[in-house]
């Protein structure tokens, strides 16, 4: 679903929701706001955290 365009949730809405997110899971890698605001699908937001994480987790990886 288009959040703006079927759900009404515009881009203050988006990153109020995302800062919550980070709130309730504090180990999630920082997301861009400005990258952020380019998925405009449920699924793409998805895709986009899916992303980050499987970063966030191959840099935690060549670490060790």
């Amino acid at each position: 679903m288009h959040l703006e365009a079927d759900l009404g949730i515009d881009s203050i809405k988006r990153a109020e929701i995302i800062g919550a997110m980070q709130d309730l899971f504090p180990n999630l890698p920082k997301l861009s706001p400005e990258e952020l605001g380019e998925q405009r699908t449920i699924g793409k937001i998805s895709a986009y955290l899916g992303t980050k994480i499987a970063e966030a987790k191959k840099k935690c990886l060549s670490v060790v």
